[in-house]
């Protein structure tokens, strides 16, 4: 059966192995370049798509953010890009200006699978004074739920006691900030749900350990190749 009668069938993994048709229900959506590896969540009868929030605020190192969306957005899953600072319209740390999808108090989370954490100054520390974020990060990862952070911001989930006992990682300069932590001088950790990453030398590898978590193997290794990341 072609790959697409499969997918309006059931739903496609980037295995590509074909998983038992819903009952009852016609899925009909339009298949997107070779697979439909994020259409990987059942409940109720209807397939969702993965879903992750990148919340930015004023002071957000813009690279380690928009590489997180970018790359997430070219496997197809449906990113939100939420505002921590009360505005939609943000200044990152080096002045680039962007426009947030929503505030980060008007997003449902019910159903979001990652939330992402960029780094930068003065950002994290405004994400760290935003009690939306904070609370998500902690509800994500005592639920299972993923939580991503790079750079400065593996800081924040320290602080909030999510990083005791794991291995992870953050910039040099806020390494010693990893309280119960097992520190690890390297580009991406993944210990469980949470990921960590050392700063924006590190943002592709670690965008691309996002895309894997959330779209499969195959799909990463698609994207590596189409940007031409050869590290």
């Amino acid at each position: 059966m072609p790959r697409a009668a499969r997918a309006v069938c059931g739903f496609y993994h980037s295995t590509g192995k074909a998983e038992v048709p819903t009952s009852g229900v016609l899925l009909s959506f339009f298949l997107m370049r070779r697979r439909c590896a994020v259409f990987i969540r059942n409940q109720g009868g209807l397939i969702f798509m993965s879903k992750a929030v990148v919340f930015f605020a004023e002071g957000t190192e813009e690279c380690e953010a928009l590489l997180v969306v970018d790359l997430l957005r070219r496997a197809k899953v449906e990113v939100t890009v939420a505002s921590a600072s009360g505005s939609r319209e943000i200044v990152s740390s080096h002045k680039v200006h962007i426009t947030a999808d929503a505030l980060a108090e008007e997003v449902d989370y019910s159903d979001v699978d990652m939330v992402v954490l960029p780094g930068g100054i003065p950002g994290t520390p405004n994400l760290a004074a935003n009690k939306t974020v904070t609370d998500t990060c902690v509800s994500f990862a005592k639920s299972g739920k993923k939580v991503a952070a790079i750079c400065a911001a593996p800081s924040v989930l320290a602080s909030l006691g999510l990083l005791e006992g794991r291995k992870a990682t953050a910039h040099a300069g806020f390494q010693d900030k990893l309280a119960g932590a097992e520190v690890l001088d390297t580009e991406v950790v993944v210990d469980g749900n949470i990921t960590t990453s050392y700063g924006l030398g590190g943002a592709i590898p670690f965008a691309l350990e996002l895309v894997r978590q959330l779209a499969g193997q195959a799909e990463a290794d698609r994207i590596q190749n189409a940007i031409a990341y050869r590290h």
